[in-house]
């Protein structure tokens, strides 16, 4: 039987960047970013309308499951579809934005 080990690794170091003048810039988002703290464009345009990762990416598995069934449900293909897939949910998105300005 092995024996475990109660403490932890690296115990007793402090943290990297404490005290550090650069420390207060990784913390605030807002600092580096064009814009309104709300996420508007400094120019004042309207704000681009965001879409989550998940729902992106569900979009486009969704994209290349439908060219996966153009192609005949033929194996091996599966790089390719995803990529294509993106490139056709990026431009619909894109073309979607155009139109509501």
């Amino acid at each position: 039987m092995a024996t475990r080990r109660t403490g932890q690794a690296g115990a007793g170091r402090k943290g990297s960047g404490s005290g550090k003048a650069g420390s207060a810039e990784r913390l605030d988002p807002s600092l580096g970013q064009a814009g309104d703290a709300d996420g508007a464009p400094a120019n004042g345009e309207p704000p681009v309308s965001m879409m989550s990762t998940v729902e992106f990416n569900a979009r486009v598995a969704r994209k290349a499951f439908e060219l996966f069934e153009q192609r005949g449900r033929h194996e091996g293909h599966d790089v390719e579809d995803w990529l294509e897939a993106e490139r056709l949910v990026k431009e619909e998105l894109f073309a979607t934005e155009a139109e509501r300005q």
